[in-house]
């Protein structure tokens, strides 16, 4: 009972896409437009300042902080421009 229900299934499936294939309608493709190059900046890889020996420990947090929110800085702006061509190429 399986294999005429399964054989049917397929041959429905064949016909349904060869009158597709045979329509002659032409489905237009949206135009795929370039995505920018980011920035000189942008492109670098965020900069990890490490540790100083025998430095002070508040001003080595302070400089890894500072690290850290230049890095969360550049992450916002690729995330900003990609969801900008995001936004236009859906438009």
């Amino acid at each position: 009972m399986r294999f005429p229900l399964l054989t049917l299934l397929a041959v429905s499936l064949l016909t349904l896409l060869a009158s597709c294939a045979l329509s002659g309608s032409k489905v237009p493709v949206p135009a795929i437009r370039p995505v920018p190059p980011l920035s000189a900046e942008d492109k670098a890889a965020c900069s990890d300042p490490g540790v100083r020996d025998n430095a002070v420990a508040q001003a080595e947090i302070g400089r890894q902080r500072l690290a850290l929110a230049e890095c969360s800085r550049k992450h916002g702006r690729v995330v900003s421009q990609y969801q900008d061509i995001e936004r236009l190429s859906t438009q």
